[in-house]
């Protein structure tokens, strides 16, 4: 749960965002809102696209499938 966690929206958090909104992943995330930058201020992460990150460059992708993860 990410709920009350202020996400910092930019280019490092591309993995997460591509994980999340991957339809086979396995990873459920609630209350992942952006607080930065401002201009995600405010939207979950669910609707955020690449291209509202503004990045540039390479980027890798993981995607994550297992249902269980032991530390949880």
């Amino acid at each position: 749960m990410l709920f009350g966690n202020p996400l910092n929206c930019d280019c490092q958090m591309r993995w997460l965002i591509a994980t999340v909104q991957d339809k086979q992943s396995k990873l459920e995330v609630y209350g992942g809102v952006c607080s930065k930058p401002a201009h995600l201020n405010g939207r979950n992460i669910l609707n955020i696209t690449q291209a509202d990150l503004n990045c540039t460059g390479m980027c890798i992708v993981v995607t994550l499938t297992k249902q269980t993860l032991p530390f949880l």
